[in-house]
Formats: C-alpha cells, sequence, structure tokens
C-alpha cells in the first residue's frame, strides 16, 4: 500500500526528533565531561594559587626553608619563631611590647596573614622577661674556659633589703674602655646589710659556679667591701 504524503512526512519527522533525542544526549555527556574538566581545572587552580601565595612569602622572607607557622613550642599556642622574633624585636630595637604587636599586624596586613595569630602585648611581655631570667642563670657558663674578672657593688635598696651585683667581664685588657657588651651579670643577691665577710662569700659561690677562680676582683672600696 502506497504511503501517504502525509505519512511521509510523519516518519521524516519522527527521525529527525530521533536525531534530536541523540544530539541532545551527546550534549548532555558533553556537558558532564565539560563540568568534570572544570572541576578539575579549578581544583588544580587552587592549588598552584596556593603554591604561588607560599612561594611569594617564601620571597618576601628571603629564605625558602622558614615556615611562618612553625611548630608549638610545647604547652605554648605560639610558635618558636613568633616567639624569637618577638624577644629579638624587643632587645635589638628598643621597642615596647605594644610596638611589637603592631609591627606583626603590619606584617600580616602585608604579606597574607603568614604569622596568623599575633599574641597580646602581655605575653610578649612575659616571653622577654623569661629570657632575662633564663639568660642569667646561664650567665656564668659564659667563663667556664675564659679568664674572667669580676666587679662587686652594693646597687639599690629594695625595701628595707641592699642589692649586691656582681659582674663578670673578661680579664685581658683589650686596649679600650670596657662597653656594656663586655659586662655579663652573674650574681645578684640580696641581704639586709652586706660586709666583708658576705661579699667574700658571694664571690666564692660565683666562682665555683664558673668552675676556677677570678683573675681580680674590682669595687669602689666602699667600707662594706673591704
Amino acid at each position: 500500500m502506497k504511503k501517504s504524503a502525509q505519512d511521509i512526512e510523519i516518519e521524516k519527522l519522527k527521525k529527525q526528533v530521533e536525531k534530536l533525542k541523540k544530539a541532545k544526549e551527546s550534549l548532555q555527556r558533553d556537558k558532564r565531561n565539560l563540568k568534570g574538566r572544570l572541576s578539575t581545572a579549578q581544583s588544580k587552580n587552587a592549588k598552584y594559587r596556593s603554591a604561588l601565595k607560599k612561594r611569594e612569602t617564601e620571597c618576601w622572607i628571603g629564605q625558602g626553608d622558614i615556615r611562618m607557622h612553625d611548630e608549638s613550642i610545647g604547652r605554648h599556642h605560639y610558635s618558636s619563631l613568633m616567639v624569637a622574633l618577638s624577644v629579638a624585636f624587643y632587645a635589638r630595637l628598643s621597642v615596647g611590647s605594644r610596638q611589637i604587636v603592631e609591627i606583626f599586624n603590619i606584617l600580616n596586613e602585608f604579606m597574607g596573614n603568614v604569622f596568623g595569630k599575633v599574641p597580646a602585648y602581655t605575653t610578649i611581655g612575659y616571653w622577654t622577661q623569661e629570657l632575662g631570667l633564663s639568660v642569667y642563670k646561664e650567665s656564668c657558663s659564659l667563663f667556664k674556659d675564659k679568664r674572667y674578672a669580676l666587679m662587686v657593688d652594693e646597687s639599690m635598696m629594695i625595701g628595707s633589703e641592699k642589692l649586691l651585683l656582681t659582674l663578670a667581664i673578661p680579664a685581658i685588657n683589650a686596649g679600650s674602655a670596657i662597653t656594656e657588651e663586655d659586662v655579663t651579670i652573674v650574681d645578684i643577691s640580696i641581704a639586709k646589710s652586706w660586709n666583708g665577710t658576705s661579699i667574700k662569700n658571694v664571690l666564692e659561690k660565683v666562682a665555683d659556679k664558673i668552675g676556677h677562680k677570678p683573675e681580680y676582683v674590682i669595687s669602689d672600696n666602699g667600707k662594706h667591701s673591704n
């Protein structure tokens, strides 16, 4: 039976519909593939950005092996690098704890928050005090294998007691006046009064800590130091 023109047209339309369905399915597969490739590209881009940011930070610091977020010191919230820098700023720049906080805030602002959380100024003050105490406790070890001399003098009053300060200096004359860098505090003692015997005991205690006697002792020849 010969098909009518209408039937032929319907069949053509059906074939076109099938082609369109297949084209649609193909486009959907391509869309899914493109989404997958886009997701992969975005993930790689994020990694590259992170690596670039890290590299930029390293370039700012000047040393690629420095880690801004170094491991925290035991029982502390901040890294050893943060503590070391805080104390170095305090000792070398002659600035206060509040100024050090602002220094870290500025560095974080211009360097992508590389230092993270900045400690309070009271915390930095505590670190500097701890460092001073540590330096004092270890001061005698600096002269174990060196010739040295001692300087002793009654210092300030603390309440009703008097402070006796003992300083160590190299015994070898360098041909120039003694500077602050030559002087090390090796003992701080407090008593209600001082005399020749009690001062001698302090000097002997210092010599025992160092491991050998001083070459000589310097004093102002006060009435209690003879």
